[in-house]
């Protein structure tokens, strides 16, 4: 390698050089190829390719920005920092989404983004839990714990009710084919039985579930393996009962 080329290298003056203009075509390549190795700090436009898990109306709108200035090394913490700064701008979700992120070089001398070198980052926004009564602690019970988890590998869910204010909260290993990435939800205590919607309002110890008709006088006392059996699906009764997961975060 010749010593116009080393001279390229240097952190004072390269890419930026004059060294750089008058160099060779392959004495320029390789002293590009050296600089994208190296952890030198760089230029960095990002923007947010597409989003996964979010309403049309809560879509994220392009943005012209400076380029940020941060090492290769510190790429990933500056891209993280950024995409969260975007999800607080967001109105609060239910459910998990997903913002999936694109990090380009930019050129030292043209200052044109470098599409052929992009870094993908996800960025996996989980929502918080409403408050329950009286800003108490969530008393969370499982109330399925997989019963209805199909056999393939990582299609695990489990679904959690609080015994104090009857918050659902669910769990999955994946969200979808789309996005294959831990997933939670929470909402209403509420499922489908006899072609009506029911409230869960209590659980019992024994997993007996209470449930009362939307708008009725009436109520139920059932469990999951009923509710599912009504449904059309075979339940494992064994897999029912012996099933265990771990109780999800709800954060």
């Amino acid at each position: 390698m010749s010593t116009t080329t080393c001279t390229l290298y240097s952190p004072a003056t390269h890419p930026v050089a004059a060294a750089y203009v008058a160099a060779s075509t392959a004495e320029r390549h390789a002293a590009r190829e050296t600089w994208l190795r190296s952890d030198e700090e760089r230029g960095y436009r990002f923007a947010v390719y597409r989003t996964v898990g979010l309403q049309h109306c809560d879509s994220v709108s392009p943005r012209r920005e400076s380029p940020h200035w941060c090492r290769p090394s510190e790429l990933r913490h500056r891209v993280d920092l950024w995409a969260r700064a975007i999800a607080a701008e967001l109105e609060p979700q239910t459910a998990t989404y997903w913002l999936i992120c694109h990090a380009y070089p930019v050129h030292p001398r043209t200052g044109r983004s470098d599409h052929s070198l992009l870094a993908e980052y996800i960025l996996a926004v989980h929502p918080e839990a409403p408050l329950c009564i009286g800003y108490m602690t969530h008393d969370w019970r499982v109330v399925d714990p997989s019963a209805r988890a199909r056999r393939d590998p990582g299609d695990r869910q489990s679904v959690l009710v609080c015994l104090r204010c009857g918050l659902r909260h669910e769990y999955r290993d994946q969200a979808s084919r789309e996005a294959p990435w831990p997933w939670h939800t929470y909402g209403r205590s509420e499922v489908e039985y006899q072609g009506h919607f029911w409230r869960i309002t209590k659980v019992a110890k024994d997993g007996l579930l209470t449930l009362a008709q939307q708008g009725a006088p009436r109520t139920q006392t059932l469990t999951l393996a009923d509710i599912l059996k009504s449904g059309g699906e075979e339940v494992d009764e064994e897999e029912q009962c012996s099933g265990t997961l771990s109780r999800p975060s709800p954060t």
